[in-house]
């Protein structure tokens, strides 16, 4: 399977507001699953970095993102549940405008409740 275009800023498919997954086990899904990841890998391969897409970024307007950190693997149904007051600011790029840097505000942790591949719901604490 080959992976998708990314699409750009400007694109009014980026603006929409995306829906939970309802089960990891149908096949669009595991079809669009498997098409971000390698959109991700694709990238990676072609340009020597990028960690994460979501898939809103390849039209998927369902709230699943496909991450390569020290391993590769799909978060589904992200839910912050934390975060930290302090915050700190950083130039950031991102893989729907590639030729920009920009400036952002982060918060210095962030905790999240997801579900993994396997449907079991875990939570990321960072503290």
């Amino acid at each position: 399977m080959s992976g998708s275009n990314v699409l750009l800023l400007g694109d009014p498919r980026l603006r929409r507001v995306s829906e939970p997954v309802p089960s990891i086990t149908e096949p669009d899904y595991i079809a669009d699953k498997h098409r971000l990841q390698t959109t991700l890998e694709e990238f990676r391969a072609r340009h020597g970095f990028g960690r994460a897409i979501s898939a809103p970024q390849i039209g998927v307007p369902l709230r699943f993102i496909a991450l390569h950190l020290d391993r590769a693997f799909v978060i589904v149904n992200p839910l912050i549940t934390w975060k930290s007051e302090e915050t700190f600011t950083m130039w950031d790029d991102c893989m729907s405008f590639p030729w920009l840097m920009v400036r952002l505000r982060r918060h210095r942790s962030v905790s999240l409740q997801y579900v993994d591949e396997d449907g079991r719901t875990r939570e990321w604490r960072q503290l």
